[in-house]
């Protein structure tokens, strides 16, 4: 979790690692926007707990590319998505 620069609120970024992208993170956004592009809380509470649960598979200690991305922070990472989900 970061803090948005633009915002400056926390922020959590989701984004696919493939060059160009495959389409994979807008489709995702597609799902979870409900009218003009808010975010429907029926729909988040699924992808939080699958966050949560790739946090919780990645054997790192504190963070890498695969679960956090670079310069994460996994225990932040799973303190924020692990309130959202309970």
């Amino acid at each position: 979790m970061v803090r948005d620069p633009h915002f400056g609120v926390p922020a959590l970024y989701i984004y696919d690692k493939y060059p160009g992208g495959t389409g994979l993170a807008e489709g995702l956004v597609r799902c979870i926007s409900g009218p003009a592009g808010s975010l429907a809380d029926g729909h988040t509470g699924g992808l939080f707990a699958a966050i949560n649960e790739a946090l919780a598979r990645c054997p790192c200690k504190s963070g890498c590319p695969s679960c956090v991305g670079p310069g994460g922070n996994k225990a932040a990472a799973e303190k924020f998505t692990g309130a959202l989900v309970h």
